[in-house]
């Protein structure tokens, strides 16, 4: 005589294989690497600054060096608020790996809270369906909230402590702008209108 021993469910690795063989290769690249970037962006200007000083306030730490992330020109369309040049924000810096397509970013204010604006080239993965991979995009950063700034579609998610990610395209260019708290729908609006 036979017994059937009940079916074992899968194991956790085998339901995690298949979530991931679900989602689309390029989509999950695009995912880790833009999360690369914004802990990378994130951790170079949280650091409260680039220059650390000594005792006579001249001298920079080499641990500090280290850090610096480079500075460069993309050689894709870039957008800055109407009347500003990149000099006046210390330049574009890379904030992806080198290996990587290039992602440059600089960083403003909207009143007193912080942003950071990176830009990048719209990338390959996205290239005949853009519309529907930058929502993808958005839904991955749980930017839910849609606002439309005269023809552009611009995704907003914000987070319990006020941190919001704001995704949206001009023309051939992604942008994704991180805050480091609330800014008002008003003020985001008048910011993307300023972008030239």
């Amino acid at each position: 005589m036979t017994t059937k021993l009940p079916k074992q469910s899968p194991s956790w690795r085998r339901k995690l294989r298949r979530f991931l063989y679900g989602i689309p290769k390029s989509l999950l690249i695009g995912i880790v690497v833009i999360g690369i970037l914004v802990y990378v962006f994130v951790q170079q200007f949280d650091s409260g600054g680039a220059k650390t000083t000594s005792k006579d306030d001249t001298t920079t730490t080499s641990e500090t060096k280290k850090k610096e992330l480079p500075k460069g020109k993309p050689t894709y369309t870039t957008y800055l608020p109407s009347g500003k040049t990149i000099d006046d924000y210390g330049g574009w810096t890379r904030i992806s790996p080198v290996k990587n397509d290039p992602v440059y970013a600089y960083v403003d204010k909207i009143g007193k809270v912080t942003i950071r604006v990176s830009q990048q080239r719209i990338p390959k993965a996205f290239e005949g369906d853009v519309e529907n991979k930058v929502q993808k995009l958005a839904d991955d950063f749980l930017a839910t909230q849609k606002i439309t700034v005269e023809d552009l579609t611009v995704h907003v998610g914000r987070s319990a402590s006020g941190v919001e990610s704001i995704i949206f395209v001009i023309d051939d260019t992604l942008l994704n702008i991180t805050t480091d708290g609330e800014v008002s729908d008003n003020s985001l609006i008048k910011y993307i209108k300023s972008l030239r």
